[in-house]
């Protein structure tokens, strides 16, 4: 499912999608929003929940993400900040 209308949001290529894991639907970053919560804490959840990979069990980590794509996604966070699109959502209560 696409983001709704005016969120910014880059989609996860296929090929990272089989790499981590994760189903072969299309899967989305939010770039116009990032979550505070506390390190570790009930918002973590373990990550083979959403991941097929036998190394994600007992972690919330699926593993590293390709240098060229983690930087396209962190440029996209930035210029939603620059735009003042970011919104910051507290997670922990």
């Amino acid at each position: 499912m696409r983001p709704p209308e005016g969120r910014r949001a880059i989609e996860v290529p296929p090929q990272l999608r089989r790499y981590i894991g994760l189903d072969a639907e299309p899967q989305w970053i939010y770039t116009d929003e990032v979550n505070a919560f506390v390190w570790p804490g009930p918002d973590l959840r373990p990550a083979q929940w959403i991941s097929q990979r036998p190394i994600v069990e007992n972690t919330c980590v699926l593993g590293a993400l390709p240098e060229d794509w983690f930087n396209l996604v962190k440029n996209h966070f930035l210029e939603s900040y620059k735009l003042d699109r970011m919104r910051l959502t507290k997670r922990t209560s």
